[in-house]
């Protein structure tokens, strides 16, 4: 399995649309996507602009199928402007259900 944390920060005055769009592209990853497994956005509650998407892919194949995907790549077209930080972390895992 191969997994993905990215931490996000949007831009001031774009959190709501910054927030629609992470929905959005996790709701068509998870409907389009036979090698995405979860995809999953959660908010700071302290601080709104703040997100973390959690995403796991079958494979790094069936993440790069993402990262290639229409979707995605409008993700980034539309939202790229909106967003102040962002740090991506990949993970490949290696127990599964807590056995190492």
């Amino acid at each position: 399995m191969y997994t993905i944390v990215a931490f996000v920060e949007a831009k001031s005055g774009r959190s709501a649309a910054l927030r629609a769009a992470l929905l959005d592209l996790a709701r068509i990853s998870r409907e389009r996507e036979a090698g995405c497994l979860q995809h999953d956005v959660s908010v700071d509650p302290l601080e709104p602009s703040s997100f973390l998407v959690y995403a796991v892919f079958e494979d790094l194949a069936a993440h790069q199928v993402h990262i290639d995907s229409p979707h995605y790549k409008g993700f980034i077209d539309i939202a790229s402007s909106w967003i102040a930080s962002r740090r991506v972390l990949p993970f490949e895992r290696i127990s599964d259900h807590g056995q190492a």
